[in-house]
């Protein structure tokens, strides 16, 4: 398997997320208070996880994973299932926190997977043209 180099992987991150800041900038505009801070930080948890579960189980990619043309797939090759792709999604948000060790384990294995492709058992592949 071509196995996608960190570059790809951290713009498709950074692509997601600034559609999902851009989201969650609509809903909570103009409220500032620390009740709604806390909303949003949970409110944001959830919407990401059912974004990256939803477009993983459809078709193995985010719109950032399209933009940059990488793909997530089971170990073996083969397209991720709705199981894989949602304990992915929960593990990616689960240690969001300590990003800096999820994605540091990809680059100690061959395979260029991170924590929470070890867990779910997924790697992300770049997709030829």
């Amino acid at each position: 398997m071509n196995y996608a180099h960190m570059g790809r992987r951290l713009g498709a991150v950074l692509l997601d997320s600034v559609l999902s800041t851009m989201v969650l900038s609509v809903v909570f505009y103009g409220k500032g208070d620390l009740w709604t801070r806390k909303l949003e930080v949970l409110f944001g948890t959830v919407i990401v996880i059912v974004y990256e579960g939803l477009m993983l189980a459809a078709r193995g990619q985010t719109l950032g994973k399209m933009a940059l043309r990488i793909r997530v797939v089971a170990a073996d090759g083969s397209p991720i299932s709705r199981q894989r792709a949602w304990l992915r999604a929960v593990m990616r948000a689960i240690l969001g926190p300590v990003w800096f060790l999820d994605l540091g384990a990809a680059w100690f294995n061959p395979h260029r997977a991170t924590i929470h492709d070890i867990v779910a058992n997924t790697r992300v592949i770049r997709i030829e043209r």
